[in-house]
Parts: C-alpha cells; structure tokens; sequence
C-alpha cells in the first residue's frame, strides 16, 4: 500500500492529520535525506536573479549555457524561456497527469506570487505549457505576452 496522507490520522483525536503533522512523521520515520526540505522550498519558492533584463530561475541558470545560446544565435528571449523550463511531468513522474497540472499550477502561482512580491514582473512571469496528447506538463519563466 502507497503512504498517504489520508492513511494517518492523529492519535488522540482520530482526525485526519493536517499536511504539516504528515511531513512531520514522514521526514522523521522514512530514510529521506536531511537537506530534501532545502530543496522542496526552493522549488516552491526559488531564487530568481536578473541578468540582461531577463529573470531567471537561480538554481538553474547557467552563465555558461546563456552564453552558448546567445552566440549560436537564439534570442535572449528564447533563451529565458529554455534556461527556465521544467518539465514537472518528469520531476513528478509517479503522479497521474491531472495531479501534475495541479502541481504546476500551484508552483506558477507561487513564483508569480514571489516575482510580484520583490517588483520584478517586467522581467518575466511563470506560465504553464500542457501537451494533453503527450501528458506533459511544463513551467517556465519568460516574458511571453498572452496578447
């Protein structure tokens, strides 16, 4: 049987355990690494930094890979679009396609919620990119105008 948080419920009280109660129990009686966490935020939350009036996801820029872009050609814009894309239908490859919208969804509107919060909107937004017949499921952040 797969662990769910609908498998736990609290002790003294028989209820269903709320999430920060269920990843209480699963970080400490499972063999998950330490630093997960660490990484969880920063997918939820991640550090984004402006280079050439284009805003990038930290964790996955790469000064190197902007510059091959750049001078084989491809556009500063196209190249925020594919230095930031992730393909959330891999990253959570055991969850069922609808599941993985929803993900996607939820972390788009976190990091649009972040890029508002620190002003930096005119350097990109997050968007999601759905591929229904394949089931793929991809974010990324760029400055695609839906007009």
């Amino acid at each position: 049987m797969k662990c769910s948080i609908s498998n736990f419920k609290n002790k003294e009280t028989g209820e269903k355990l709320d999430h920060f109660g269920y990843v209480h129990i699963i970080y400490n009686h499972t063999n998950i690494p330490e630093d997960l966490i660490f990484s969880m935020i920063e997918i939820i939350s991640p550090t984004f930094k402006v280079v050439d009036n284009m805003l990038f996801i930290d964790n996955l820029f790469s000064q190197r890979k902007y510059d091959e872009h750049l001078s084989s050609g491809i556009s500063k814009e196209k190249t925020q679009f594919w230095l930031n894309l992730v393909d959330i239908s891999s990253v959570f490859d055991i969850l069922e396609y609808e599941e993985t919208i929803i993900v996607a969804e939820k972390l788009v509107h976190c990091w649009n919620l972040k890029i508002k919060g620190e002003n930096l909107q005119a350097f990109g937004q997050a968007r999601i990119l759905r591929d229904d017949s394949e089931t793929e499921v991809l974010i990324t952040v760029d400055q695609y105008s839906h007009d």
